[in-house]
């Protein structure tokens, strides 16, 4: 896998055609494209557009004594301790999992030929049977594949991807049990804008448009647009000049976003807003130039994750995951491998092959045991951003050759 060998997945592992990262395929890729519904713009608040460009924003500046290094803070426990009750759940190789719902987990399942390439399922987190509610894509006869969903109890959104041209278009469509409606075409866009990553907030569809990284529009603005199932137009909610620095995510029913804010230099803004009408419920802005892995609201502040060190960051410019307490942070110094989740009061962190839940009502940390034969990066999460509960998967094979090769999936109780 790219990035210290974490996140690449290649074409010898099932339902995958060609090297796809799991930054752009796993958590999602970071697009955009034309609007295929009509679309109205609201709010924008707290996105930045408004601001003059040149104008230097209020960023965050704690001290060092304001940063909390988890080991001074923290006592270590046995995983027992903190983790009190698990489910282990066998899926084919090739897999992927989102989970944004305390019953499924949106399933990304590999055809057993080249046509479909994947369908969706619904992976039932109680007993961890799945379901699959669409076959091939969409635009199958116009060579679509199914490349993205999300999905919770009320509504699935997923995007297709024409891998020939590099078209997409997004869909969503409503849920009840595992019984899938009629799709609706939410956008589409051509390889100038990536395909779009995405969000599902309560009966409402989040999809994000900016121009791909590569690109000859990197500059051009970033859309965030959402779209609730009672309605026929997408809405317009938040503007960023450039690409947005992480994926979207959900908490409850706040979506956090990461915007950049219009000054010359570069600074983002991590902002928990109402995924309806962009309206502000917090925001934070990092020093510049720190662009963070991933953003997700707490409820009381945010939680986000550094990959690399910056000499003028200040206290917050050294890698890590950072949790926003008051005006301290609690910081874990290893190099994520992922996003930050939020479970109950656990912020749990990726590293390496480890993952560490930090327990912010008892100050204990522990480390997730992998499961043996597992892959070498580990456990990825499924839990998307937020959750009642801890979803994680990894491939595990113990011959040579991987021919036993299957997706362990595991649902975590944590205290």
């Amino acid at each position: 896998m790219a990035d210290n060998n974490h996140r690449r997945r290649t074409s010898a592992e099932p339902g995958i055609s060609r090297p796809i990262s799991r930054r752009t395929f796993l958590a999602g890729t970071v697009a955009a494209g034309a609007a295929a519904a009509v679309v109205s713009s609201v709010g924008l608040t707290g996105c930045g557009s408004s601001r003059k460009k040149g104008e230097t924003p209020n960023a965050l500046s704690p001290s060092a004594s304001d940063v909390t290094a988890v080991g001074d803070a923290y006592e270590e426990a046995d995983e027992a301790t903190l983790v009190t009750g698990s489910a282990t759940y066998t899926l084919p190789a090739g897999t992927l999992l989102w989970a944004d719902s305390n019953t499924y987990a949106a399933t990304l399942m590999p055809g057993s030929t080249s046509t479909p390439l994947n369908s969706i399922g619904l992976t039932s987190l109680a007993n961890g049977t799945c379901t699959e509610v669409l076959h091939e894509a969409v635009g199958a006869s116009d060579g679509y594949s199914i490349y993205n969903v999300r999905a919770n109890d009320s509504l699935v959104v997923w995007s297709e991807l024409n891998f020939l041209t590099d078209d997409w278009r997004v869909y969503m469509a409503s849920l009840r049990g595992t019984t899938m409606g009629t799709a609706v075409q939410l956008d589409e866009g051509t390889g100038d804008y990536e395909v779009p990553p995405l969000a599902v907030a309560p009966s409402t569809a989040v999809w994000v448009r900016q121009p791909s990284e590569n690109g000859k529009r990197t500059t051009e603005t970033t859309h965030v647009y959402s779209q609730p199932l009672s309605s026929s137009s997408a809405t317009e909610i938040c503007s960023s000049r450039g690409r947005l620095a992480t994926l979207p995510h959900v908490n409850g029913n706040i979506l956090t976003i990461t915007p950049r804010v219009n000054t010359s230099s570069v600074y983002y803004r991590m902002l928990a807003c109402d995924p309806i009408n962009g309206s502000e419920v917090s925001s934070a802005v990092l020093p510049t130039p720190i662009k963070p892995l991933d953003v997700v609201w707490t409820g009381s502040g945010f939680a986000f994750s550094v990959e690399a060190s910056y000499d003028s960051g200040g206290a917050l410019g050294g890698y890590g995951s950072y949790l926003q307490q008051g005006q301290g942070f609690l910081r874990l110094g290893r190099i994520p491998l992922d996003g930050p989740v939020w479970v109950g009061s656990n912020l749990v962190c990726k590293s390496g092959s480890n993952v560490t839940v930090l327990n912010t009502n008892r100050r204990q940390y522990c480390t997730v045991s992998a499961l043996s034969g597992c892959a070498s990066y580990g456990d990825c999460f499924a839990t998307n951003g937020s959750g009642d509960q801890l979803v994680i998967y990894t491939t595990v094979s113990r011959a040579a050759d991987h021919s036993d090769a299957q997706v362990q999936m595991r649902v975590l109780q944590l205290a």
